[in-house]
C-alpha cells in the first residue's frame, strides 16, 4: 500500500514530508491540541 501511495505522490508531484507536517498542523487545529511541529512542543 506504501508503495502506491508513494507513486502517486510523485505522479501528482505531491511532497508527501510537508503534506504529513500540514496534516499535523490541521489536527492540532481542530483538536485544540499542541502539534509536533511547535517547537515548544518537547520542553
Amino acid at each position: 500500500m506504501m508503495f502506491y501511495i508513494i507513486r502517486l505522490a510523485n505522479v501528482y508531484e505531491i511532497d508527501l514530508e510537508k503534506s504529513i507536517y500540514l496534516k499535523e498542523k490541521i489536527n492540532a487545529k481542530k483538536y485544540n491540541k499542541k502539534s509536533i511541529c511547535d517547537k515548544d512542543f518537547f520542553n
